[in-house]
């Protein structure tokens, strides 16, 4: 950023970044005025790490019947709805009736989808999860 002139710093408005405190400490002090945008794929990255920690706390230490179900379910979590099989889709569908949390941490994945890959197999990244999630929500980090 030293490199540029004030003239051209000062037409960044927006600055999309890993939110590590001190990439933000230095746009906070070069670009006073620019919001601070976590990026994408720090954003899934994050989302994907805590659903499996819930998943494997909910595993070893839910009822058995849950447990069970989450046995073997990890790379169900990460790949994105569309492109799971017909028996994938059964698995999720069990799991998530079996748990509230869950149903709630794949809604909020669910609503960083503007940030999230695109599907290999369809169009566009705001596919219902079918969990009566409303619409996808953008996440802004501070200014």
């Amino acid at each position: 950023m030293d490199e540029l002139s004030e003239e051209e710093r000062r037409t960044i408005k927006v600055v999309s970044m890993d939110m590590w405190e001190p990439y933000r400490q230095a746009v906070r002090h070069k670009l006073p005025w620019a919001s601070i945008v976590a990026d994408r794929f720090h954003v899934i990255k994050q989302l994907n790490h805590q659903l499996d920690l819930l998943r494997r706390n909910l595993r070893k230490n839910g009822d058995e019947t849950l447990a069970e179900l989450l046995k073997n379910s990890r790379w169900i979590w990460l790949k994105n709805r569309c492109d799971l099989t017909p028996e994938e889709k059964a698995k999720l569908q069990r799991i998530l009736e079996a748990s509230e949390e869950l149903v709630l941490s794949i809604c909020s994945r669910k609503n960083s989808a503007p940030y999230a890959r695109r599907s290999k197999t369809k169009p566009g990244p705001n596919v219902s999860c079918g969990l009566g999630c409303g619409e996808p929500k953008r996440v802004v980090i501070g200014t």
